[in-house]
């Protein structure tokens, strides 16, 4: 904008950046652009950190500063089918020990997939998305509340729903697990 708070610190900042471009050349742009993007986000300026780091990608495909806080922004935006499409990219770049985090982050993004279905009435899709949530990470426990609260209420009358046993006894599984690694 030519008016406004905007037009007073962006340009400024733009100009500077620009400025290590010229000095540092297309080796170090990658990371220029990243540290752009970081202080527009840090400054609230959500669109332009957006930008930047997508063009950080667009030289470096594989950055996973970039995609990790591109991940984060969409998700600050609740935007949760980018954030999970971005995280399987994180995933498929990430060694064996570092795939387990992965999956927990997915099983995350996939529970708020499921509560976004919901809050759309679309139970199938919601639990759809829980499942596959419990799927990649059986300690997910939000997931298998979700999933228990949809099945409840499909739930004929006075019937109680069964599913929720194995699910009990994976989550136990699970807490156990988790408890041994500390």
């Amino acid at each position: 904008p030519q008016t406004g708070i905007h037009s007073v610190t962006v340009p400024g900042a733009v100009h500077g950046w620009g400025s290590l471009l010229d000095k540092y050349g297309t080796l170090e742009q990658a990371h220029v652009l990243l540290c752009l993007g970081l202080d527009f986000r840090r400054g609230g300026f959500v669109d332009r950190a957006l930008e930047a780091f997508t063009e950080v990608l667009r030289s470096d495909p594989d950055n996973q500063y970039a995609l990790l806080n591109l991940e984060k922004l969409h998700e600050e935006q609740q935007q949760w089918h980018e954030a999970y499409a971005i995280r399987q990219r994180l995933a498929a770049l990430a060694d064996d020990a570092q795939k387990p985090k992965h999956q927990i982050i997915l099983a995350f993004l996939e529970t708020q997939l499921g509560l976004q279905a919901l809050a759309r009435t679309e139970g199938t899709t919601a639990v759809s998305r829980f499942e596959s949530a419990i799927e990649l990470d059986a300690g997910a426990v939000p997931a298998y509340l979700n999933l228990g609260d949809v099945q409840r209420q499909r739930a004929p009358p006075g019937r109680v729903v069964v599913s929720q046993a194995p699910a009990r006894r994976d989550l136990e599984t699970a807490a156990r697990s988790h408890g041994s690694h500390r």
